[in-house]
């Protein structure tokens, strides 16, 4: 069976367009009390959107760097959950811009702040 290079790609494109990023689980109150989660959102969404224009990356690494973004997204919301659940966080002096956050891939160049 021999396929072209087009169906391998559409293949690969189409299981790899399943990995999205999302807020669902993201509590109300935490969006309230962060309203800098939606930046956040956003630098990750660009991120995978990056993953996933760059030609030089193999199938295999694709799908592990977005398996690890998908995993820090997930993170993030349940320490943004959990910090609004417990309010001892909001009650101290936090930034009003947000805390700084790195993300990108290890040893990929891809690295925001």
């Amino acid at each position: 069976m021999s396929t072209t290079s087009d169906q391998t790609n559409n293949v690969h494109s189409t299981t790899l367009n399943d990995t999205t990023l999302h807020e669902d689980d993201l509590t109300e109150q935490a969006k309230n009390n962060f309203t800098y989660h939606s930046d956040i959102f956003r630098s990750l969404e660009s991120c995978r959107q990056s993953i996933l224009r760059n030609e030089y990356i193999t199938p295999i690494g694709r799908n592990f760097f977005l398996s690890e973004l998908y995993t820090l997204h997930t993170i993030c919301k349940q320490v943004l959950n959990y910090a609004s659940e417990h309010n001892k966080f909001i009650d101290q002096n936090l930034p009003n811009i947000g805390p700084l956050v790195v993300c990108g891939l290890v040893r990929t160049g891809t690295t925001l702040l």
